[in-house]
């Protein structure tokens, strides 16, 4: 983590790298530390915050239902993000089990 807290340092705070440090933070227990920068993130107005990273903060939280939420909100956005990493991104690896997330991946036609 602490190459994260590094990189939220040098990069100004910018919403990949909060996200990444939030998800971080909730995979090692911090679950106060994950939220905290969690509502950072949500009321975040320097940045445009994709829902990708939303989602990603909330995968780590364990908060299935509102990983779908962010990801759906993604999909409508036709977020980069998730252009690019929802296949292949391990820190959703937690629901890709649910049918919703092949439907996703169908939709943005990765599957």
């Amino acid at each position: 983590m602490t190459s994260l807290q590094k990189a939220r340092e040098l990069l100004g705070g910018v919403p990949y790298s909060l996200a990444g440090l939030a998800h971080a933070f909730a995979n090692a227990g911090h679950r106060a530390e994950a939220e905290e920068l969690l509502q950072e993130l949500v009321t975040y107005q320097r940045y445009y915050v994709d829902p990708y990273n939303l989602a990603i903060v909330n995968s780590g939280l364990g908060e299935r239902e509102r990983v779908f939420e962010y990801l759906e909100k993604a999909y409508r956005a036709r977020s980069m993000w998730m252009a690019c990493w929802i296949k292949s991104d391990p820190r959703l690896d937690p629901v890709r089990s649910d049918h919703r997330f092949a439907d996703l991946l169908r939709r943005v036609g990765m599957a």
